[in-house]
Parts: C-alpha cells; structure tokens; sequence
C-alpha cells in the first residue's frame, strides 16, 4: 500500500471523528486541569519535533508530528491548530517544505500568547 492509498484509506476515519466534535459543546478547561496541561505539554512536544524537522528537511518525521498534533488537538477542540497542522502534514507528504515552515510559524504565532499566559499564571 503505497502512501496515498493509506492516506485514502484513513481519510474517512478521520473526517467521521472530526463530524462528531463539532456536535459537541466546546470544551472549557480551568486553568488547574490535568487535560490542558497535558495539551500544551504535546502541544509544545510537537512544535519542537516539526521545527527540527523542518530545518534538517526531514518530511517524514515533520508528518509524523503534524499527525501526532492532529489528534492532539482534535480531543481538545483546538480547530485551527487541527486544520493547520492537517495542512503541514499534506505539505510534508507532498515535499513542500517551504510551505510547512510557513504553516509552521503560523502555528507557533497562534500559541505564543497562550504559553506565556498559562507561565505567568504558573
């Protein structure tokens, strides 16, 4: 099976689980929560994975932890990180690195507030 079959293959997988968040209510986290800790601690995990990953271009590993971030994100409700790191993992797969490490800082610019935030309030 080669990688756009499986990809084919896990598409409506994904597609069905992303259909059932959306007819939940948002998730709302207090600050003390183990949930959200555990998120920014992936979260944070991930972005370093797909950073290193882009600056040695290794696409491989970049859609691995894009994928990883994905269902991540996913449980928590985060939407725009899933359809952004969704995004660098098609960029990964089809070798537009250039357009990942944009994604990328896209993704780093939305989570820069949050991680100070939650620091400061420690």
């Amino acid at each position: 099976m080669n990688t756009h079959q499986l990809y084919a293959f896990l598409r409506p997988a994904k597609m069905h689980s992303i259909a059932l968040f959306e007819r939940l209510a948002p998730i709302e986290l207090d600050a003390e929560d183990d949930l959200k800790g555990r998120f920014y601690h992936e979260l944070e995990q991930r972005l370093t994975e797909m950073t290193n990953a882009t600056s040695t271009n290794n696409a491989i590993a970049l859609g691995r932890a894009a994928s990883s971030l994905q269902a991540v994100a996913s449980l928590v409700g985060a939407v725009e990180t899933l359809a952004i790191s969704c995004n660098i993992e098609f960029d990964a797969i089809a070798g537009r690195l250039g357009d990942a490490e944009r994604r990328l800082k896209q993704l780093h610019q939305l989570w820069e507030k949050p991680f100070r935030t939650s620091l400061c309030q420690g």
